[in-house]
């Protein structure tokens, strides 16, 4: 993400330092290094746009472990519109439902406003995102006194992820969605426990020393509905999964097991 029109020569203000520091000695440092190198919770870049900060948390305040997260301080006389940002290395970028969607090689990541509001008062404006092609993004708000400072609040967030596997080696190969947003994942697993569910094709592990195919379909909040082991006593790989229209799975890959009756 990068800001399109924005101050090459911000000023950076640094505050509130973690306790503890960093010695460098690599190629690009000097013989003595570069040390005790400080890590700060918050990093402000200011008049990123005239009259506009941008504050980067890592997490906001000492106690809190969200992770990283990043504001927009609309200071008096700073416009929200004048803040156009530009997203590379997504696969695709749409706003949608009040959200950045973004199609990532490894998923799906949306970025939400879930409150924008003005710092003295604390009274709640309504921001949204506004598409303003060619991969580029801006911001609308409603009326609001500008004579107060305005807090944009964007949420980067992975909509879900999971490990998936037992305790040992856990391959997924392919991964397919249905018509109604649940996913499809097979691979190869030699793990003989966390993988089926009870009550499917072949809720146990059957490959003994040697590998089982799996299919795992879970829903849109990635809750697991069902899995199957798919395999018999030789090596048996799970190498592409599809769905039809009447959600119907299949599944394909290798076997050197006995056929099935």
């Amino acid at each position: 993400m990068e800001w399109v029109g924005g101050n090459a020569d911000a000023k950076i203000i640094a505050e509130e330092p973690y306790p503890d520091y960093l010695n460098y000695y690599n190629r690009v440092t000097q013989e003595e290094g570069a040390t005790h190198v400080r890590q700060f919770r918050r990093i402000i870049y200011k008049n990123i746009y005239p009259n506009i900060d941008v504050v980067f948390y890592a997490g906001k305040g000492v106690q809190n472990n969200k992770g990283f997260e990043f504001d927009f301080v609309i200071h008096p006389g700073g416009k929200p519109e004048n803040i156009v940002l530009r997203y590379s290395g997504q696969n695709s970028l749409e706003v949608s439902g009040g959200k950045i969607k973004m199609e990532l090689a490894t998923g799906t990541l949306e970025e939400h406003i879930p409150v924008s509001y003005l710092e003295t008062s604390n009274e709640k404006v309504n921001v949204t995102y506004r598409s303003l092609g060619s991969n580029l993004i801006g911001f609308h708000a409603d009326h609001y006194s500008s004579s107060e400072t305005l807090i944009i609040d964007p949420s980067p967030a992975l909509v879900w992820g999971t490990f998936y596997g037992g305790t040992l080696n856990d391959y997924g190969n392919d991964v397919k969605t249905d018509g109604s947003g649940n996913v499809l994942v097979t691979g190869i697993t030699k793990s003989s426990n966390a993988i089926a569910t009870s009550g499917t094709y072949q809720s146990t592990f059957g490959g003994n020393a040697s590998n089982d195919g799996f299919v795992v379909k879970m829903n849109n909040d990635g809750v697991r509905i069902w899995a199957t082991y798919y395999g018999g006593t030789g090596y048996d790989f799970g190498r592409a999964v599809c769905v039809d229209g009447s959600d119907n799975i299949y599944a394909t890959g290798e076997s050197e097991s006995p056929a099935t009756p």
